[in-house]
């Protein structure tokens, strides 16, 4: 199974490409961000690329919209919601989205760039996971978390320890970092560095994450970010991919997809 991930500024502005990049790359699952709320997010217009779309919007904020959604291939069971929003989340804070394919859990994450609210938003999150649980489940968190790991380097404003510890605090459930789950340590491996900073100088490195529960991370192959085709030129898709594991009825989808 193959999940992509990219924070878009705007469904109106960048729904073709959305497009044209599904039906080049197709993945079996994509998360996006900052979708906007005042804006029609064509749910038919995906089906006609083969996709089942589910999302939730948001005000546009100072910087950017917001908002998020996920889309997966109509090979697959229909996505059932599981999740829309954060209990005691202020309004316009949309950045949180969960569904249910095929016993497979995949949410897609935005957490707020304000300085002040994105640790109390990061403990809503931990707390929402813990209670429902998503760390016994084949579950992933995609998204954008506006927090920068010390370990990733200087570069960039957006480092904080206390934002670094509410992030380490939802890991702690039984999540992993995919990318250095599967590249420890980056330099051994060229051209395998999530360093969005290649593509952007103004880009603080690495705030887009995969956070699996311990049966999907066993299952990890590969993480990457898909430079050569963008829907957004400063901000490629972070893919990731897994192999064969418990989640059976999504597997066997995927072998009737792709069977010649």
């Amino acid at each position: 199974m193959r999940i992509a991930n990219v924070a878009i500024r705007g469904m109106n502005r960048y729904r073709s490409r959305v497009r044209d990049w599904l039906e080049k790359r197709r993945p079996d699952v994509l998360t996006l961000q900052k979708i906007g709320l005042n804006e029609e997010f064509c749910e038919k217009g995906f089906l006609e690329v083969g996709y089942w779309s589910k999302y939730v919007g948001g005000r546009s904020g100072p910087r950017s919209p917001v908002g998020v959604a996920i889309l997966s291939h109509r090979a697959l069971p229909q996505p059932k919601v599981c999740a829309r929003g954060l209990k005691g989340a202020k309004q316009g804070e949309s950045g949180f989205l969960t569904v249910d394919i095929g016993g497979l859990w995949v949410s897609s994450v935005y957490v707020p760039y304000c300085e002040e609210g994105r640790v109390a938003w990061l403990k809503r999150l931990r707390d929402h996971v813990r209670d429902e649980a998503y760390h016994r489940r084949d579950s992933v968190l995609c998204g954008d978390f506006n927090v920068k790991f010390k370990a990733d380097g200087p570069r960039g404003s957006g480092y904080t320890h206390k934002h670094e510890d509410a992030l380490k605090e939802l890991m702690s459930l039984g999540f992993s970092d995919l990318y250095r789950a599967t590249y420890p340590d980056p330099t051994k491996h060229p051209g395998r560095t999530c360093d969005y900073s290649r593509i952007n100088p103004k880009v603080t490195a690495r705030l887009h994450l995969a956070l699996a529960s311990a049966s999907l991370t066993q299952r990890r192959q590969d993480v990457w970010l898909d430079v050569d085709s963008r829907p957004r030129d400063d901000a490629p898709p972070l893919v990731v991919e897994f192999g064969r594991g418990r989640a059976r009825h999504v597997a066997r989808h995927l072998e009737v997809r792709r069977r010649p």
